[in-house]
């Protein structure tokens, strides 16, 4: 097994894969950007890539599909990753390794030291709108936006606006269900029919309308 584990190896397999798109100058490095993404800039034979980091010490063969799966859109070919790479993706072994990470970079996420989030997800699973996955974490998000929460699918990671630390039990239950539904919902690289789903996965919740309204009237607004 092959990994790419730094920016040798991985530059060395952007010239090759770019190469063979048309690309006679191509190269890459890992950069460490909070959120899993990469980016490039790019003329009609030179290319440069800042590949996330999240993706270090990923076997060679994952890293070639993503890659070759890129150049195809940036020619504008709609194309999916192949399975094998969303099933790395949506892995335990790719939550493992970067889950830490994310949330120390994504700063005011903190862990629930009073058990209130932990409840309420017991309150939820016995309603089965959750399920049990030992690799979520829920926690507190303390950047003082209006946000309700935020979420990382790939992460598995849903935060709560710490403001509502202190709500009822309908309305946390409700904002708690709202992000952690979002990281169930699973990998979606082309976000097809994602909202639809969210919105029929929001209506399941009952008492959704007098949380919405609690959430509305602290000018909070939930992100879908």
């Amino acid at each position: 097994m092959c990994l790419i584990a730094d920016n040798e190896a991985l530059n060395a397999l952007v010239a090759r894969v770019g190469k063979e798109n048309g690309y006679e100058d191509a190269g890459a490095e890992f950069t460490g950007f909070k959120d899993f993404k990469i980016r490039w800039s790019r003329t009609y034979t030179w290319i440069r890539m800042e590949v996330s980091d999240y993706l270090k010490n990923t076997e060679e063969a994952i890293l070639e599909s993503i890659l070759r799966t890129l150049f195809w859109k940036i020619k504008g070919v709609e194309t999916d990753y192949p399975e094998e790479t969303v099933g790395y993706l949506e892995s335990h072994e790719f939550v493992e390794k970067n889950q830490d990470s994310y949330i120390q970079r994504a700063r005011g996420l903190t862990e629930d030291d009073s058990g209130i989030l932990e409840e309420s997800m017991r309150r939820l699973r016995k309603r089965r709108l959750v399920r049990k996955d030992a690799d979520l974490r829920v926690l507190w998000d303390s950047r003082g936006k209006d946000n309700v929460g935020s979420s990382s699918t790939l992460m598995k990671v849903a935060a709560v606006n710490a403001k509502l630390r202190d709500a009822d039990e309908n309305v946390l239950d409700f904002a708690v269900y709202s992000q952690v539904a979002q990281v169930q919902m699973g990998f979606n690289p082309r976000n097809e029919g994602r909202a639809t789903e969210y919105a029929a996965l929001l209506d399941k919740y009952k008492g959704r309308a007098e949380a919405e309204k609690v959430l509305e009237g602290l000018g909070m607004t939930l992100r879908g």
